[in-house]
């Protein structure tokens, strides 16, 4: 399936615009449970991909397990061997399809995953041409709990990310997630197809880092805690929102950058213009799309 091209604006936005500052999202997310990044949220992942299909064949297979044991047992009589094997037969059958299905699901995700990382690699190396430490991360809108983007797949040329641009792994790469316009991440959501770009000021340390995401761009500060200090050393960050071509009303994930340089040391900004980085974005709808639309 060949997606629609991704409409991008002309231009990048600077957030030190005061009509951009406005745009910034103050509000936290209800208390979520169970948090992003945690053992139970993977649980409850793997529980939500379990589609209705599934869940109507199986409590079918259960019906006809319980009435064979009803036939077979006898009120007069305790429950005879037969029907206790049936049982437990019907449970072992639901439980090695469940696996398999699983497993299943896993290559899908990991497939997809090896795909995004591949194209943010691509991005990073052929229209950016990011300097080492430079980080390219794709989010999503959580499974779990819609209201949030959570991080998907990291690309990353930051020496303390071990192991340095690895294949994509299932283990949470960060525990930050946004809600829709807070933060750029979650502003790039909330303006799909907008390029964003911000420059940070120099931080001297983890408090001057927290007190400007609260005080100046106005992140909760249960969010600001999630970020890892691998953000001390950002100077700029560059994030953009994919709408989905078919759903207006749907972002199919965010972009987001973050550079050790500023904007005057990059050449990156003129990329935004290159044919080769739409081409690449428009890629990266098409693999989002093509999975998601994919039966399972």
């Amino acid at each position: 399936m060949t997606a629609a091209p991704t409409k991008l604006e002309d231009s990048a936005l600077s957030l030190e615009s005061a009509d951009l500052r406005e745009l910034l999202d103050s509000s936290s997310p209800s208390r979520l449970w169970p948090r992003p990044a945690t053992i139970l949220h993977r649980i409850a992942l793997v529980v939500r991909r379990v589609s209705l299909k599934h869940a109507v064949a199986d409590a079918a297979m259960l019906s006809l397990i319980a009435g064979l044991v009803w036939f077979i047992h006898s009120p007069a009589k305790l429950p005879s061997a037969a029907s206790a094997l049936i049982g437990t037969l019907g449970l072992f059958i639901i439980l090695l399809k469940y696996l398999h299905t699983s497993h299943q699901q896993r290559q899908r995700e990991a497939a997809r995953r090896a795909f995004i990382h591949s194209l943010l690699g691509k991005i990073a190396e052929t229209s950016f041409r990011a300097p080492l430490g430079s980080r390219f991360t794709w989010f999503e809108i959580d499974t779990v709990h819609p209201t949030v983007l959570v991080p998907i797949v990291r690309y990353s040329q930051d020496l303390d990310e071990i192991p340095l641009n690895g294949a994509p792994t299932f283990e949470p790469i960060s525990r930050a997630f946004y809600a829709r316009g807070v933060s750029f991440t979650g502003l790039a959501w909330k303006l799909p197809g907008v390029p964003l770009v911000h420059e940070f000021p120099i931080f001297t340390d983890r408090a001057a880092f927290d007190n400007y995401y609260t005080t100046q761009l106005h992140v909760p500060s249960e969010i600001v805690q999630l970020i890892s200090n691998s953000m001390l050393r950002a100077r700029t960050i560059f994030c953009l929102g994919l709408p989905d071509p078919f759903d207006a009303t749907r972002v199919l994930g965010v972009l987001s950058a973050d550079f050790p340089t500023t904007i005057s040391e990059s050449q990156w900004p003129r990329v935004l213009d290159s044919t080769l980085f739409r081409v690449l974005i428009e890629t990266m709808a098409d693999v989002v799309l093509t999975f998601s639309r994919a039966p399972r």
